[in-house]
């Protein structure tokens, strides 16, 4: 999971501030645009086309090597096996649902604002596009480290995904604060260590307190609110920014929601269930 979402991180470290240049280069945002999508149709579906695969059976590959093997079996002996709805009746399940739901609601507000809202303190638009890019590389490259202690027997997935709330927090009421590009670069490192971490640990939590047996739809039900959390984000501030013609509103509540955030994060622990096991 650290190495999936580090090609994301990365992926933001290149096109943040390429997107800046390419509207600066046509002078408005269509033609750059058009150019971002056509660079995305070229990295991302044409090589999904040719070579994503749906089974490993379509390489010859089977569980164990076995070619009899239709599909790999997770027994009861190999970790907590949950039903979707007793997992869906947790809190935990719904805490980390909640944490990564504000996380994509801070990550949304960002996206689309930070640049606007940092050329109101005086830094420059490439500036900080620059710094939003820079934030998905120390994302990458921390989420990726950091991660690994996920599959640590003492550490887990808790204690990370607390470290990580903690750090987007900070980091965020940095950014709140940010009147320099100094500041500014200290808010990359805080809140993209942070989401960077985050990003990754919340499937991974799932899976070690649910078990692989119903994953998918565990993830996909709880998904519901994070995409929900996602959507609003920026469209609430948006609506303050128009009233208050501030960021001051929108901003204190991405701080408040990463607050809250940590205290879910505290308060999910694995379920007694998985636990014993």
């Amino acid at each position: 999971m650290g190495i999936v979402a580090a090609a994301g991180g990365i992926g933001g470290f290149v096109f943040a501030p390429l997107m800046q240049l390419l509207i600066q280069g046509f002078g408005n945002y269509r033609p750059a645009l058009v150019t971002l999508g056509a660079i995305i149709f070229v990295l991302g579906v044409v090589p999904a086309i040719i070579w994503l695969y749906n089974r490993p059976s379509d390489l010859q590959e089977y569980p164990d090597g076995d070619p009899s093997s239709a599909s790999l079996v997770v027994s009861e002996q190999e970790g907590p096996s949950w039903t979707v709805l007793d997992a869906l009746k947790t809190p935990q399940c719904w805490l980390l649902m909640f944490v990564f739901g504000v996380e994509a609601w801070a990550l949304g507000v960002y996206a689309a604002d930070q640049v606007v809202y940092l050329k109101t303190v005086g830094i420059s638009p490439l500036a900080a596009s620059t710094a939003l890019g820079a934030t998905g590389l120390i994302a990458a490259v921390v989420g990726f480290l950091v991660n690994m202690l996920s599959d640590h027997e003492k550490i887990g997935p808790y204690w990370v995904l607390l470290i990580a709330t903690v750090l987007m927090t900070i980091g965020s009421i940095v950014f709140f604060e940010a009147r320099s590009l100094a500041m500014v670069y200290l808010y990359v490192v805080l809140f993209g260590a942070g989401y960077g971490t985050l990003v990754p640990v919340i499937p991974t939590a799932l899976g070690k307190y649910f078990g692989a047996r119903n994953y998918a739809l565990v993830y996909g039900w709880g998904s519901i609110l994070v995409v929900l959390m996602a959507g609003l984000g920026p469209l609430v501030t948006g609506i303050l920014v128009d009233a208050t013609k501030s960021f001051a509103l929108g901003l204190e509540i991405v701080i408040g929601l990463l607050v809250l955030s940590v205290i879910a994060a505290a308060a999910a622990r694995p379920p007694a269930k998985t636990a014993a096991y």
